[in-house]
Protein backbone atom coordinates (compact mmCIF):
# COMPACT_ATOMS: atom_id res chain seq x y z
CA UNK A 1 0.00 0.00 0.00
CA UNK A 2 2.75 2.40 0.94
CA UNK A 3 4.55 1.48 -2.25
CA UNK A 4 1.46 2.31 -4.32
CA UNK A 5 1.05 5.66 -2.64
CA UNK A 6 4.69 6.54 -3.15
CA UNK A 7 4.50 5.39 -6.74
CA UNK A 8 1.47 7.61 -7.30
CA UNK A 9 3.20 10.58 -5.72
CA UNK A 10 6.21 10.10 -8.01
CA UNK A 11 4.02 9.77 -11.08
CA UNK A 12 1.97 12.80 -10.07
CA UNK A 13 5.10 14.87 -9.47
CA UNK A 14 6.57 13.90 -12.85
CA UNK A 15 3.30 14.59 -14.61
CA UNK A 16 2.99 17.99 -12.95
CA UNK A 17 6.59 18.81 -13.85
CA UNK A 18 6.05 17.79 -17.44
CA UNK A 19 2.92 19.91 -17.64
CA UNK A 20 4.82 22.85 -16.26
CA UNK A 21 7.57 22.28 -18.82
CA UNK A 22 5.03 22.06 -21.64
CA UNK A 23 3.32 25.23 -20.46
CA UNK A 24 6.66 26.98 -20.18
CA UNK A 25 7.65 26.00 -23.69
CA UNK A 26 4.24 26.95 -25.04
CA UNK A 27 4.42 30.36 -23.40
CA UNK A 28 7.93 30.84 -24.71
CA UNK A 29 6.84 30.01 -28.26
CA UNK A 30 3.79 32.22 -27.90
CA UNK A 31 5.88 35.16 -26.66
CA UNK A 32 8.38 34.69 -29.50
CA UNK A 33 5.51 34.65 -32.00
CA UNK A 34 4.09 37.88 -30.56
CA UNK A 35 7.55 39.46 -30.69
CA UNK A 36 8.04 38.67 -34.39
CA UNK A 37 4.52 39.77 -35.30
CA UNK A 38 5.10 43.11 -33.58
CA UNK A 39 8.47 43.47 -35.27
CA UNK A 40 6.94 42.91 -38.71
CA UNK A 41 4.02 45.20 -37.94
CA UNK A 42 6.12 48.09 -36.70
CA UNK A 43 8.61 47.69 -39.55
CA UNK A 44 5.74 47.87 -42.02
CA UNK A 45 4.20 50.84 -40.24
CA UNK A 46 7.57 52.61 -40.26
CA UNK A 47 7.99 51.97 -43.98
CA UNK A 48 4.57 53.42 -44.67
CA UNK A 49 5.28 56.53 -42.63
CA UNK A 50 8.90 56.89 -43.77
CA UNK A 51 9.80 60.48 -44.44
CA UNK A 52 10.43 61.08 -48.16
CA UNK A 53 13.10 61.20 -49.41
CA UNK A 54 15.43 59.00 -47.41
CA UNK A 55 17.74 57.73 -50.16
CA UNK A 56 19.16 58.57 -53.60
CA UNK A 57 16.79 59.77 -56.36
CA UNK A 58 17.35 58.94 -60.05
CA UNK A 59 16.31 61.32 -62.83
CA UNK A 60 15.95 59.47 -66.13
CA UNK A 61 16.69 61.58 -69.22
CA UNK A 62 15.37 59.78 -72.33
CA UNK A 63 17.92 61.40 -74.64
CA UNK A 64 21.72 61.23 -75.09
CA UNK A 65 24.06 63.43 -73.01
CA UNK A 66 24.71 66.94 -74.28
CA UNK A 67 21.21 67.87 -75.43
CA UNK A 68 18.93 70.51 -73.96
CA UNK A 69 16.92 68.06 -71.82
CA UNK A 70 20.11 66.50 -70.49
CA UNK A 71 21.70 69.85 -69.61
CA UNK A 72 18.54 71.15 -67.93
CA UNK A 73 18.03 67.79 -66.22
CA UNK A 74 21.45 67.99 -64.60
CA UNK A 75 20.67 71.44 -63.24
CA UNK A 76 17.36 70.05 -61.97
CA UNK A 77 19.26 67.25 -60.22
CA UNK A 78 21.48 69.79 -58.43
CA UNK A 79 18.38 71.81 -57.55
CA UNK A 80 16.56 68.82 -56.02
CA UNK A 81 19.67 67.70 -54.16
CA UNK A 82 20.01 71.14 -52.56
CA UNK A 83 16.34 71.25 -51.60
CA UNK A 84 15.77 67.65 -50.47
CA UNK A 85 19.21 67.01 -48.92
CA UNK A 86 19.76 63.69 -50.72
CA UNK A 87 21.90 62.61 -53.65
CA UNK A 88 20.18 63.03 -57.02
CA UNK A 89 21.75 61.52 -60.14
CA UNK A 90 20.97 61.65 -63.88
CA UNK A 91 20.81 58.53 -66.03
CA UNK A 92 20.49 58.74 -69.83
CA UNK A 93 18.28 56.12 -71.50
CA UNK A 94 17.89 57.34 -75.12
CA UNK A 95 16.08 55.82 -78.06
CA UNK A 96 12.77 55.81 -79.98
CA UNK A 97 12.29 59.56 -79.65
CA UNK A 98 12.50 59.33 -75.87
CA UNK A 99 10.09 56.40 -75.54
CA UNK A 100 12.65 53.96 -74.13
CA UNK A 101 13.46 56.12 -71.12
CA UNK A 102 9.84 57.14 -70.62
CA UNK A 103 8.68 53.51 -70.74
CA UNK A 104 11.36 52.57 -68.22
CA UNK A 105 10.07 55.15 -65.74
CA UNK A 106 6.44 54.19 -66.36
CA UNK A 107 7.27 50.67 -65.12
CA UNK A 108 9.41 51.79 -62.16
CA UNK A 109 8.27 51.56 -58.53
CA UNK A 110 5.85 54.31 -57.60
CA UNK A 111 7.91 55.51 -54.66
CA UNK A 112 9.33 58.79 -55.96
CA UNK A 113 12.90 57.52 -56.37
CA UNK A 114 12.80 57.07 -60.16
CA UNK A 115 11.54 60.11 -62.10
CA UNK A 116 11.41 61.22 -65.74
CA UNK A 117 12.91 64.44 -67.12
CA UNK A 118 10.81 64.92 -70.24
CA UNK A 119 9.97 67.19 -73.15
CA UNK A 120 7.20 67.51 -75.74
CA UNK A 121 7.84 64.21 -77.55
CA UNK A 122 7.73 61.55 -74.81
CA UNK A 123 5.08 63.43 -72.84
CA UNK A 124 2.66 64.61 -75.55
CA UNK A 125 3.21 63.74 -79.21
CA UNK A 126 4.95 60.35 -79.20
CA UNK A 127 1.70 58.51 -78.49
CA UNK A 128 0.56 59.78 -81.91
CA UNK A 129 3.89 59.53 -83.75
CA UNK A 130 4.49 56.02 -82.37
CA UNK A 131 1.03 54.43 -82.05
CA UNK A 132 2.56 51.05 -81.15
CA UNK A 133 4.44 52.43 -78.14
CA UNK A 134 4.12 50.28 -75.03
CA UNK A 135 2.92 53.06 -72.74
CA UNK A 136 0.60 56.05 -72.68
CA UNK A 137 2.02 59.14 -70.94
CA UNK A 138 -1.45 60.33 -69.93
CA UNK A 139 -2.24 57.01 -68.23
CA UNK A 140 1.17 55.82 -67.04
CA UNK A 141 2.86 59.03 -65.87
CA UNK A 142 1.97 61.80 -63.42
CA UNK A 143 2.99 65.41 -64.20
CA UNK A 144 4.94 66.78 -61.24
CA UNK A 145 6.15 70.24 -62.29
CA UNK A 146 7.05 72.28 -65.36
CA UNK A 147 10.65 73.20 -64.66
CA UNK A 148 11.92 75.39 -67.47
CA UNK A 149 11.22 76.79 -70.90
CA UNK A 150 13.89 76.56 -73.58
CA UNK A 151 13.74 78.95 -76.55
CA UNK A 152 14.49 77.22 -79.85
CA UNK A 153 17.06 78.54 -82.34
CA UNK A 154 17.30 77.95 -86.07
CA UNK A 155 20.99 77.29 -86.78
CA UNK A 156 23.26 76.42 -89.72
CA UNK A 157 26.86 75.32 -90.16
CA UNK A 158 29.51 78.06 -89.79
CA UNK A 159 30.41 77.70 -93.51
CA UNK A 160 26.82 77.70 -94.72
CA UNK A 161 25.93 80.15 -97.50
CA UNK A 162 22.70 80.94 -95.64
CA UNK A 163 22.84 84.09 -93.55
CA UNK A 164 19.12 84.57 -92.95
CA UNK A 165 15.89 82.59 -92.74
CA UNK A 166 14.85 84.24 -95.98
CA UNK A 167 17.92 82.72 -97.65
CA UNK A 168 16.79 79.29 -96.47
CA UNK A 169 13.26 79.83 -97.67
CA UNK A 170 14.27 81.09 -101.11
CA UNK A 171 16.78 78.29 -101.74
CA UNK A 172 14.36 75.63 -100.56
CA UNK A 173 11.52 76.85 -102.80
CA UNK A 174 13.75 77.29 -105.88
CA UNK A 175 15.58 73.98 -105.56
CA UNK A 176 14.22 70.74 -106.97
CA UNK A 177 15.69 68.72 -104.09
CA UNK A 178 14.95 71.27 -101.39
CA UNK A 179 16.94 71.27 -98.15
CA UNK A 180 17.77 68.62 -95.54
CA UNK A 181 17.21 69.24 -91.86
CA UNK A 182 17.84 67.14 -88.76
CA UNK A 183 15.90 66.91 -85.52
CA UNK A 184 16.15 65.35 -82.09
CA UNK A 185 13.69 62.67 -83.15
CA UNK A 186 10.20 62.09 -84.53
CA UNK A 187 7.67 64.12 -82.58
CA UNK A 188 10.27 66.34 -80.88
CA UNK A 189 9.91 70.11 -80.72
CA UNK A 190 12.71 70.45 -83.28
CA UNK A 191 10.89 68.10 -85.67
CA UNK A 192 7.37 69.50 -85.34
CA UNK A 193 8.65 73.07 -85.11
CA UNK A 194 10.27 72.75 -88.55
CA UNK A 195 7.21 70.94 -89.93
CA UNK A 196 5.17 73.94 -88.78
CA UNK A 197 7.69 76.19 -90.55
CA UNK A 198 7.31 74.06 -93.68
CA UNK A 199 3.51 74.18 -93.51
CA UNK A 200 3.42 77.96 -93.12
CA UNK A 201 5.99 78.76 -95.83
CA UNK A 202 5.73 75.95 -98.39
CA UNK A 203 9.43 75.08 -98.07
CA UNK A 204 10.63 71.80 -99.63
CA UNK A 205 12.36 69.89 -96.87
CA UNK A 206 13.65 66.38 -96.12
CA UNK A 207 13.70 65.29 -92.50
CA UNK A 208 16.40 63.16 -90.85
CA UNK A 209 15.50 62.19 -87.26
CA UNK A 210 18.22 61.46 -84.69
CA UNK A 211 18.27 59.88 -81.24
CA UNK A 212 18.43 63.27 -79.57
CA UNK A 213 19.60 66.73 -80.51
CA UNK A 214 23.30 66.19 -79.73
CA UNK A 215 23.87 63.73 -82.64
CA UNK A 216 21.96 66.05 -84.98
CA UNK A 217 24.23 68.95 -84.05
CA UNK A 218 27.30 66.79 -84.70
CA UNK A 219 26.10 66.16 -88.25
CA UNK A 220 25.21 69.83 -88.72
CA UNK A 221 28.73 70.83 -87.70
CA UNK A 222 30.07 68.12 -90.01
CA UNK A 223 28.20 69.62 -92.96
CA UNK A 224 25.77 66.73 -93.46
CA UNK A 225 22.67 68.84 -92.73
CA UNK A 226 21.53 72.20 -94.07
CA UNK A 227 19.98 73.39 -90.81
CA UNK A 228 18.20 72.39 -87.63
CA UNK A 229 15.97 73.86 -84.96
CA UNK A 230 17.28 73.19 -81.47
CA UNK A 231 17.13 74.53 -77.93
CA UNK A 232 19.42 77.34 -76.84
CA UNK A 233 21.01 75.14 -74.12
CA UNK A 234 22.05 72.72 -76.86
CA UNK A 235 23.34 75.22 -79.43
CA UNK A 236 24.86 77.95 -77.24
CA UNK A 237 28.24 76.19 -76.67
CA UNK A 238 28.59 75.60 -80.44
CA UNK A 239 27.66 79.21 -81.22
CA UNK A 240 30.32 80.43 -78.80
CA UNK A 241 32.91 78.08 -80.31
CA UNK A 242 32.09 79.39 -83.79
CA UNK A 243 31.00 76.02 -85.20
CA UNK A 244 27.47 77.11 -86.06
CA UNK A 245 25.56 80.31 -86.88
CA UNK A 246 22.23 81.32 -85.42
CA UNK A 247 19.75 82.76 -87.93
CA UNK A 248 16.67 83.27 -85.73
CA UNK A 249 14.87 82.17 -82.59
CA UNK A 250 11.42 80.58 -82.59
CA UNK A 251 9.82 83.10 -80.25
CA UNK A 252 7.17 85.79 -80.65
CA UNK A 253 9.50 88.49 -79.37
CA UNK A 254 13.25 89.00 -79.38
CA UNK A 255 15.14 87.69 -76.38
CA UNK A 256 16.73 90.24 -74.08
CA UNK A 257 20.03 88.32 -74.13
CA UNK A 258 19.99 88.10 -77.97
CA UNK A 259 18.56 91.47 -79.04
CA UNK A 260 20.24 91.36 -82.46
CA UNK A 261 18.89 87.92 -83.38
CA UNK A 262 15.57 88.14 -85.25
CA UNK A 263 12.57 86.02 -84.32
CA UNK A 264 10.80 83.87 -86.89
CA UNK A 265 7.50 85.65 -86.29
CA UNK A 266 9.01 88.83 -87.79
CA UNK A 267 8.88 87.19 -91.23
CA UNK A 268 5.53 87.96 -92.94
CA UNK A 269 4.80 84.30 -93.78
CA UNK A 270 5.51 83.31 -90.16
CA UNK A 271 3.42 85.83 -88.26
CA UNK A 272 2.60 84.51 -84.77
CA UNK A 273 4.98 81.55 -85.19
CA UNK A 274 6.26 80.09 -81.92
CA UNK A 275 7.87 76.76 -81.06
CA UNK A 276 9.31 76.83 -77.56
CA UNK A 277 10.88 73.82 -75.97
CA UNK A 278 10.33 72.94 -72.33
CA UNK A 279 11.49 70.53 -69.66
CA UNK A 280 9.21 68.99 -67.04
CA UNK A 281 9.35 66.28 -64.41
CA UNK A 282 7.08 63.21 -64.32
CA UNK A 283 6.58 60.31 -61.91
CA UNK A 284 5.19 56.79 -62.41
CA UNK A 285 1.44 56.39 -61.96
CA UNK A 286 0.24 55.59 -58.43
CA UNK A 287 3.05 57.60 -56.86
CA UNK A 288 1.57 58.84 -53.54
CA UNK A 289 0.20 62.41 -53.68
CA UNK A 290 2.26 63.39 -50.65
CA UNK A 291 5.46 62.37 -52.48
CA UNK A 292 4.42 64.29 -55.60
CA UNK A 293 3.76 67.30 -53.37
CA UNK A 294 7.23 67.15 -51.80
CA UNK A 295 8.97 67.02 -55.19
CA UNK A 296 6.78 69.73 -56.75
CA UNK A 297 7.31 72.04 -53.79
CA UNK A 298 11.08 71.57 -54.04
CA UNK A 299 11.03 72.52 -57.75
CA UNK A 300 8.55 75.39 -57.57
CA UNK A 301 9.37 76.95 -54.20
CA UNK A 302 13.17 76.70 -53.93
CA UNK A 303 15.00 78.32 -51.05
CA UNK A 304 17.43 80.01 -53.45
CA UNK A 305 15.41 80.93 -56.55
CA UNK A 306 18.08 83.39 -57.71
CA UNK A 307 20.61 80.54 -57.92
CA UNK A 308 18.21 78.44 -60.01
CA UNK A 309 17.37 81.28 -62.39
CA UNK A 310 21.03 82.12 -62.83
CA UNK A 311 22.05 78.54 -63.60
CA UNK A 312 19.32 78.18 -66.22
CA UNK A 313 19.90 81.60 -67.79
CA UNK A 314 23.58 80.75 -68.20
CA UNK A 315 22.62 77.94 -70.59
CA UNK A 316 19.89 79.91 -72.38
CA UNK A 317 16.89 78.45 -70.52
CA UNK A 318 14.19 80.21 -68.52
CA UNK A 319 13.02 79.05 -65.09
CA UNK A 320 9.25 78.48 -64.95
CA UNK A 321 8.53 76.56 -61.74
CA UNK A 322 4.88 75.75 -62.50
CA UNK A 323 3.23 73.39 -60.01
CA UNK A 324 1.37 70.17 -60.77
CA UNK A 325 -2.01 71.71 -61.62
CA UNK A 326 -0.46 74.46 -63.75
CA UNK A 327 1.63 71.85 -65.53
CA UNK A 328 -1.48 69.81 -66.36
CA UNK A 329 -3.15 72.86 -67.93
CA UNK A 330 0.01 73.56 -69.92
CA UNK A 331 0.13 69.96 -71.19
CA UNK A 332 -3.50 70.14 -72.32
CA UNK A 333 -2.66 73.25 -74.36
CA UNK A 334 0.38 71.53 -75.87
CA UNK A 335 -1.80 68.60 -76.92
CA UNK A 336 -4.21 70.95 -78.71
CA UNK A 337 -1.38 72.86 -80.41
CA UNK A 338 0.74 69.98 -81.68
CA UNK A 339 -1.70 67.09 -82.25
CA UNK A 340 -2.64 68.09 -85.84
CA UNK A 341 1.02 68.20 -86.94
CA UNK A 342 1.82 65.00 -85.04
CA UNK A 343 -1.02 63.18 -86.82
CA UNK A 344 0.31 64.27 -90.20
CA UNK A 345 3.74 62.89 -89.29
CA UNK A 346 2.56 59.72 -87.58
CA UNK A 347 4.16 56.39 -88.45
CA UNK A 348 0.75 54.74 -88.88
Amino acid sequence: MDISIKTWEVLNTNLYGNLLMINYRSCKLFLMLIFFINKIFFASAFAETEIYPSKMIRLIVPFPPGGGADISGRIMAQHLSRELKVKVIVENKPGAGGNIGAFYVSKARSDGYTLLVSTLGPSVTNKIIYPKARFDPELDLIPVALYSRTPMALVVNKSSPFNSVQDLMNTSKNSDAGLVYGSGGQGSTSHLGIELLKEMTGMKLTHIPYKGSAPALIDLIGGRLDFTLDSLPSVTPHIHSGNIKILAVAEKWRLKDLPDVPVLSEIPDLYNYEASGWVGLFAPKNTPPEVISVIARALTQPVDKIWIKGRLENIGAIYVGADTQEFKVFLNNEVKKWTPLAEKNSSK
